[in-house]
């Protein structure tokens, strides 16, 4: 395990706010997390309570390698965890793929929170089911990576299975290559609901106040 950055080097990296379950695992133990910003350098986890000694740590995603690193500071329910070098290429690669696609803007008429929840595309008897990683959701769509690529589905109905959400009626905006993007046919105001319940505080506040102006 290498030494970690020093501090003017933390600085120089610019932070993504995103929401990714994970589990923190040291001293041993291994503990549920949420990641709730990223940088190539480090991340602040928040967890249900944080445990006594954490020094060296391991932050584990599925479908990611592990990263490697130390506790850097510590806040009731929060820790700072710099990242060692080895892990700086997943963690480059997990803040570009949480951060949202620049779609046109007819596309995409409220911002989208950067997530990485796993999930389920349910089709019709036309096409098998397909996991998926829930890359940004808002309360009118959301964007996927899908676990391998799906062709002819563009305006195809669906329903998006999100292990934090349940299931949520929709249809194909688009599909390219292993991504679609998904248009939700359900209440809004209910979506925002649901994602109330899951989502930090700031990041739905965010959503929020972009809904009512576009109303």
């Amino acid at each position: 395990m290498n030494a970690p950055a020093t501090g003017q080097e933390r600085q120089r990296h610019v932070r993504t706010a995103v929401l990714i379950a994970g589990r923190l695992a040291a001293g041993g133990g291994s503990h549920a997390c949420e990641i709730i910003n990223i940088s190539i350098g480090g991340a602040r986890l928040r967890l249900d309570s944080v445990p006594a000694t954490l020094d060296a740590v391991t932050v584990q995603v599925d479908g990611y390698p592990d990263l490697t690193g130390y506790v850097v500071w510590r806040a009731d329910r929060e820790v700072g965890v710099e990242f060692d070098y080895e892990s700086r290429e997943t963690a480059q690669q997990m803040q570009l793929e949480a951060k949202p696609a620049n779609l046109p803007s007819d596309r995409r008429r409220t911002i989208r929170v950067s997530v990485l929840w796993s999930g389920r595309v349910l089709f019709d008897a036309d096409h098998d089911d397909l996991a998926c990683m829930v890359l940004n959701v808002s309360t009118e769509g959301a964007r996927l990576r899908l676990t391998a690529p799906v062709e002819s589905v563009d305006g195809a109905s669906v329903r998006l299975q999100i292990d934090r959400l349940g299931i949520l009626e929709g249809r194909v905006a688009w599909a390219r290559d292993d991504e679609m993007a998904i248009i939700f046919d359900e209440d809004p105001d209910r979506i925002a609901e649901r994602l109330s319940a899951v989502l930090p505080r700031a990041q739905f506040n965010m959503l929020n106040a972009a809904d009512e102006d576009a109303a």
